[in-house]
């Protein structure tokens, strides 16, 4: 039976890895980030044009998806929409893009999941917290660490043995 379990966690791995192909279709290809400038702030261009079109005004922005993109202003990760409109308030450590109307949000060390209105649908509380579908996480107990350097952390796949699935 725990053999069977564990092939299950793995195909559900699996599935998640492949499944990031539907994830990157879902960014929004026509604003891309951009940084740059004077201070290296970064802003949103027109794919095709290059041309700035949410001015250069975060420490970092990620790419769109379903809508919304994480962006840092004053080292806090919030999101915008489509028009730099912030729709949730920058106030965690790191970020990650919509799946399913749910992202994967880390505050000290732990990470848990909002949905599109900012409300918290699983508290900081995990290693990772990625939405699988739009009413399963995936999650991993321990604190997260990063393997990238300071300033450029990302919530990555997960890595490593899942502790459980569940519908939120």
């Amino acid at each position: 039976m725990k053999f069977f379990a564990l092939i299950m966690i793995y195909l559900c791995a699996s599935i998640l890895l492949l499944g990031n192909a539907s994830y990157a279709s879902s960014i929004n290809a026509e604003l891309i980030p951009k940084c740059g400038g004077l201070f290296g702030l970064c802003g949103y261009a027109d794919r095709e044009t290059g041309k700035i079109i949410i001015n250069r005004q975060f420490d970092r922005a990620m790419p769109f998806s379903e809508g919304y993109a994480a962006v840092s202003k004053e080292g806090l990760f919030g999101y915008i929409d489509a028009k730099g409109v912030v729709v949730i308030k920058p106030s965690y450590d790191l970020a990650g893009p919509f799946y399913g109307g749910l992202a994967e949000i880390m505050l000290d060390g732990k990470t848990g999941v909002i949905n599109s209105h900012g409300e918290q649908v699983i508290p900081p509380q995990f290693s990772r917290s990625i939405p699988f579908t739009k009413n399963t996480v995936l999650v991993k107990q321990g604190s997260w660490v990063s393997g990238h350097f300071k300033g450029r952390e990302k919530l990555e796949n997960l890595k490593g043995t899942f502790i459980g699935t569940g519908p939120y």
